[in-house]
Formats: C-alpha cells, structure tokens, sequence
C-alpha cells in the first residue's frame, strides 16, 4: 500500500519522482516477506476451515505462495504499458510469472495426482477434479489455459508486451478456473 501511494503521488505530482524512485527499494525489501507471509498465513487460516479437506494439504502454503506470485507478477505485466518504465517492469514481470506458472503447475499436479490425500472426502474430491464432473475445467480452463498457454507464450515471445498481456489474462483466468473445478 505504501509502495502504492508513492508512485500515485509521485504519478499526480504530489511529490517529487525522484522521491518515489528512492523509496521503492525499501518499500521492495519491507513488503515482499510480508506478502510471502500473507498468503502463509491465509494457507493457515483456509487449513482451519474443516468443511473443505481439499484446504488440509501440505502443499497449500507453498501453493498459495506461488499462486501470489502469479497473479501479482501477471497483475504487473497486464499494467506495465501505462506505468512508468514500462520496460524494465515486464522485463521483471514476464520471468516471474513464467517461474511461478511452472512452480503452480508443478504444485498443482503433485498436490491433485502424485500426493496422498488427507482424507477419503479430499481422494473423493480431486478424483472429481481431475477425472470425473470437474475435469474439463480442471484441464483445459486450469492446465491448458491457465499454465501451458502462458509458459509457452512467455518461452516464445519473452519480450513482446502483447504476448505478456495474453499469457497474464490466461494465466489469470487459469487461476479462476483452478478455484471453481
């Protein structure tokens, strides 16, 4: 937030950009172990929630982390042609979100296919994801869509801003797929 309100300042000419400029370092080193620690801890809170033993695995930290990653980093990439260096934004944006596109596919196909489940009802429930009424979603919203699509456009077109732009929406409407199969 605070790195927010400087460059809005900084942006309406409130305060001088290179004020901005200084700041952003040190609001990089403050806010991104308390962003790490964000999406731990609410992994933490959805472990509590014992109607949904899908939210019981050990993999949910790591995998909410990720996800953080993702949808910050393609967050970015989607805003970068109207921020300020632009460039050097989706040249920090792009490598991230294709490293965390690979990370959550990673996660996600360990935790749904190659982890056992913490309950027969979570076992019930990934089968119904990844094979059953749910799989559609699962594989082509989600794995195709949401991972397969971005990494390849990021591997191919690294630098292009459409291609970033293209690869974050999937990789955004991939996310939303993951949660709702």
């Amino acid at each position: 937030g605070a790195w927010w309100a400087a460059e809005a300042c900084a942006w309406a000419g409130w305060i001088d950009p290179a004020l901005a400029t200084s700041v952003r370092p040190w609001l990089l080193i403050l806010g991104l172990p308390l962003a790490v620690g964000t999406a731990i801890y609410t992994a933490f809170l959805f472990g509590q929630a014992e109607g949904r033993d899908l939210w019981q695995s050990a993999l949910l930290p790591a995998h909410l982390t990720v996800q953080a990653a993702m949808a910050g980093s393609a967050t970015l990439a989607l805003l970068a042609p109207w921020l300020p260096n632009s460039a050097a934004l989706l040249a920090l944006a792009t490598p991230v979100l294709g490293v965390a596109i690979a990370a959550d596919l990673f996660v996600t196909l360990l935790g749904e296919l190659g982890m056992p489940h913490a309950s027969e009802v979570a076992a019930l429930a990934a089968r119904k994801i990844t094979s059953g009424p749910y799989a559609k979603i699962f594989w082509i919203g989600s794995v195709v869509i949401g991972h397969a699509l971005p990494l390849a456009l990021i591997l191919a077109n690294g630098e292009s801003a459409a291609a970033a732009a293209v690869a974050s929406v999937a990789t955004l409407v991939g996310l939303y797929a993951y949660e709702h199969a």
